[in-house]
């Protein structure tokens, strides 16, 4: 089509299915490998190679197949030919991986297997053979083996199964034992924790997952069962009752375009969709007459002896620890709380502090007596804490996911960790498996109702806020010089950024605020995420307001968030309106601006334009203060050189290689490829 061939557009996508193509021979040669013809592809292998010589997945390949026939000094010729060449013309080093292959070459050891698919799709590393994608909690499984064996037998013949209880029954335990199973037997399982999600972020919790980026034209939705598609797996939604709007037409989809994947949903209430069939998680019964192998006296029993070892049930304590799970209505949260509680009391005790916590229970009318249950024992565990932990713990209750020891202690205003300890050793917040902490969602909604009780719930959201941007101020300085590191601070960081944002929203901190989005930019461009960039447009109409100076800088970026939707219009929009507000409030144009006036020029064609506002970007006032952006703008700058065809071409990229910085980043990844 040669008439396209002047058409950016058409150049992109030529582009893309380049790589397709090479990705597509990398697999065969890979099928080829597997059933067992490393001698007949061998010349293909070295052919291939040789086209790709900065490639790493073809060097990888004939490095197998000559260690695979022997050829041991070979497969180490072609790694370093490899590392020579990606020193002098890109100055990096192969991948761990491939440096490991190597390293395993030179062993002598056992000759390879032969090498894994490449394909790109994020669910190929929860296969077979990969690390495992459901976390084993770390303790014992209790009481509910028959109901586990009846969720999996459940899923082999209908494709929607929903957990349905009340808070603090055990859903997402049993929902983990599930997906243990299943994915013992070679099937994929993807987690989805949907706790600290809203309306507006399950399909983006779930994308993140999954691994799935959106893609131009396409909603993330869409994205997600297209990568589903020709799978064969399960999907476990856990916690949905809040997010029951979302959730259930996304399970829809799901069902509807991915025909050999499951979904196993733990949720209050149900989806109430089509297909969906319930399995309720009910309270343990604890019978009149009770045995030690009652299913809740043993958890009992469990949890004590994990806290006191010489804890044993037996004819002299029986009665009171039964009545004692009968009268939580045998729900397991409460059970263990009550449990842990032998830590410091005795079972009498423990007897006797929910004969006065429950009075209420007993003496109202129970409209909702399993909730109402948990809601008692949370509270009477609470209760026993002096005040000074108690307003430890109501102020942990802001954090939206799991947090380290460190951001506790700012925002809690702890005089160290001390605090955290004990909060752990009275069950009532969790330690993950990296060392961070966690308070479980139930305990979370009671610190939060005690928080709005006492009026502090607004001064501990705004604590945790300012907490949020100067974790996120560090990590964003880092990303230059320590990109992969960085940028997975953020990741982590990023659930709770998203509750700053809305909190900052909803108390019009416009300062704040644009401060985050600002802050947000680079990892919003480097990571591809237009829901982040996106946060702009709300903290711009913020700063409009106040006549806030980094409202240009939001507005721009927000506009490259909808560029990455694929909606050139409202980038287009948002450029403009970005270039009028610094107008009005007499600033100087702004690098984020100019950039983003340059790059919408560019993906639209218009060349000239966009060579001139990207020479703009780079001389702006704040352009040294940016080292990415400023990288990024004299990439694209060269790029629109390139497909003009003018004659600055060379002299501009002999500028761009000038500026890459040393070692592999994303940023200077992208400005190799713009020197081409």
């Amino acid at each position: 089509y040669d008439e396209l061939a002047d058409l950016d557009a058409a150049r992109i996508e030529a582009s893309r299915l380049r790589e397709l193509e090479t990705l597509a021979r990398e697999e065969r040669l890979v099928a080829l490998m597997q059933i067992g013809t490393d001698r007949d592809v061998l010349s293909d292998l070295i052919a291939f190679s040789g086209q790709h010589p900065l490639r790493e997945r073809p060097a990888e390949l004939l490095m197998r197949a000559l260690w695979a026939q022997g050829r041991t000094a070979e497969a180490s010729r072609v790694f370093d030919d490899f590392r020579r060449r990606l020193a002098e013309e890109l100055g990096i080093e192969p991948s761990p991986e491939l440096r490991m292959l190597h390293t395993e070459v030179l062993s002598g050891g056992p000759r390879d297997q032969g090498p894994a698919s490449s394909a790109p799709r994020p669910s190929t590393e929860l296969r077979t053979g990969a690390a495992p994608s459901v976390p084993t909690p770390p303790s014992s499984f209790i009481g509910r083996g028959e109901l586990v064996s009846r969720v999996v037998a459940r899923l082999r013949e209908q494709r929607l199964v929903t957990l349905i209880g009340p808070g603090g029954v055990g859903k997402t335990r049993v929902a983990l034992e599930v997906g243990r199973q299943i994915e013992a037997t070679g099937t994929a399982v993807w987690l989805c924790e949907l706790a600290s999600a809203s309306l507006d972020t399950v399909d983006v919790v779930v994308a993140e997952t999954l691994g799935v980026e959106e893609r131009a034209g396409m909603s993330l939705r869409g994205r997600i069962t297209e990568v589903l598609g020709p799978d064969h797996g399960l999907l476990v939604l856990d916690n949905c009752e809040h997010v029951l709007d979302a959730a259930a037409p996304l399970a829809e989809a799901v069902l509807r375009r991915c025909a050999d994947v499951r979904v196993l949903v733990t949720s209050r209430e149900r989806l109430a969709v089509e297909g969906e069939h319930l399995s309720p998680v009910s309270p343990f019964s604890v019978p009149e007459l009770a045995s030690t192998t009652d299913p809740a006296l043993q958890l009992f029993a469990d949890r004590a002896s994990a806290v006191r070892s010489d804890f044993a049930l037996d004819e002299t304590n029986l009665a009171v620890a039964a009545e004692i799970c009968r009268r939580l209505d045998g729900l397991p949260l409460a059970i263990e709380l009550a449990a842990a509680r032998l830590q410091a009391m005795e079972l009498t005790e423990v007897a006797d502090g929910l004969d006065h916590r429950f009075r209420l229970l007993t003496s109202g009318t129970r409209t909702a007596p399993r909730q109402r249950s948990l809601s008692a024992a949370v509270a009477w565990s609470y209760d026993l804490l002096d005040d000074e932990i108690q307003r430890a713990f109501d102020a942990l209750g802001v954090f939206s996911g799991p947090f380290s020891a460190a951001a506790g202690i700012s925002v809690a205003a702890l005089e160290d960790e001390s605090m955290l300890v004990a909060l752990v050793e009275r069950s009532l917040v969790q330690r993950t498996a990296d060392g961070r902490y966690v308070l479980l969602e139930t305990l979370k909604d009671f610190a939060l109702e005690r928080l709005a009780e006492t009026g502090r719930i607004d001064e501990l959201r705004k604590r945790h806020a300012a907490r949020a941007l100067e974790m996120l101020t560090e990590s964003a300085a880092r990303v230059p010089t320590d990109s992969a590191a960085a940028l997975a601070d953020i990741d982590a960081l990023l659930v709770e950024l998203r509750a700053a944002h809305r909190f900052l929203i909803e108390t019009a901190d416009a300062d704040t605020d644009l401060r985050m989005v600002d802050a947000l930019y680079d990892y919003g461009f480097l990571r591809m995420k237009p829901e982040v960039l996106g946060w702009g447009e709300d903290a711009a109409a913020l700063g409009r307001a106040v006549g806030h100076p980094l409202t240009p800088n939001a507005l721009a970026g927000a506009g490259l968030g909808a560029w990455k939707r694929g909606d050139l219009d409202t980038m287009l929009r948002l450029g403009q309106e970005a270039l009028d507000v610094t107008e009005q409030l007499g600033l100087p144009l702004g690098l984020t601006t100019a950039n983003a006036i340059g790059t919408h020029a560019m993906v639209t064609g218009r060349l000239d334009d966009a060579q001139e506002w990207l020479a703009r970007s780079i001389d702006t006032h704040d352009a040294d203060t940016k080292p990415i952006q400023r990288l990024i703008s004299v990439t694209d700058r060269v790029l629109s050189a390139t497909y003009s065809g003018s004659n600055d071409v060379s002299s501009l990229v002999e500028d761009l290689i000038a500026m890459i910085p040393d070692g592999p980043t994303p940023h200077g990844a992208y400005a190799w490829h713009g020197a081409g």
